[in-house]
């Protein structure tokens, strides 16, 4: 699992749809959604439903989502102290 994959997931969620996140993170559409892919392997379970209409979570990955960006918040504070 990589940092970045993470990050992707995350966006996705906020933004609503793979498109939009794909904007916003300055990557292919078609690389988000591998990377996407990918993350949900390792993992051995779908993070996303995905529609015509965009992304929703799953029941259960609502908890996880919701775990992920605390740790997304608290680690990004943790290199900030660090670096400054």
């Amino acid at each position: 699992m990589q940092f970045e994959q993470l990050e992707y997931f995350i966006e996705v969620v906020k933004a609503g749809s793979i498109n939009a996140a794909s904007k916003n993170v300055y990557i292919s559409q078609q690389n988000l959604n591998k990377s996407l892919h990918s993350l949900e392997n390792e993992l051995g379970f779908e993070i996303l439903n995905r529609t015509h209409r965009g992304v929703s979570l799953p029941r259960k990955e609502k908890y996880f989502s919701t775990l992920l960006n605390l740790s997304w918040h608290v680690s990004n504070k943790c290199v900030n102290r660090f670096d400054g």
